[in-house]
């Protein structure tokens, strides 16, 4: 019998986009749930999430932004609702320069059917205006059952 869907055989890298809105006169320490677009052809569907499928394990390598941020701040994942003590950021030391190329790495593991769900905890308070931070969350997708290496994309 023949299968009707593909899988992958080697790790393959992911990169998934996120939004995060930042209120109006937010105080400090406030945690922003992050809106995520976890397919790019199809950049009207966003959810506060991403799940690894059954067939794969995904591990999440980093978490940069493109432009300083107006408000700086980390980045936390929930897993299937449990904090994770991992942090990514802040978000100011992830901006890809020529002198820090993937500083602040850490590594987070999705196990099959995982659900993460991305938040920002914003370190400073926010001033009399809304703010819109734009992160990229680099994810390595992994067979499930792979025990080879994998090196990190980005």
């Amino acid at each position: 019998m023949a299968k009707n869907y593909t899988g992958i055989l080697r790790p393959v890298p992911l990169t998934i986009s996120g939004t995060i809105s930042l209120a109006a006169n937010l105080p400090a320490g406030s945690i922003t749930y992050v809106t995520v677009t976890p397919d790019p052809t199809q950049p009207s569907i966003t959810t506060n999430g991403f799940s690894a499928p059954s067939s794969e394990t995904w591990v999440v390598t980093g978490v940069e932004t493109y432009t300083a941020p107006a408000v700086d701040g980390v980045i936390r994942f929930k897993v299937n609702t449990v904090d994770q003590n991992i942090t990514f950021g802040p978000l100011s030391q992830t901006l890809p320069t020529i002198y820090h190329r993937k500083s602040l790495q850490n590594f987070l593991e999705l196990e099959p059917n995982a659900q993460a769900v991305p938040y920002f905890i914003n370190t400073q308070a926010n001033g009399t205006t809304a703010v819109t931070l734009n992160v990229q969350i680099y994810i390595t997708r992994l067979p499930r059952g792979y025990k080879g290496p994998f090196a990190v994309y980005s």
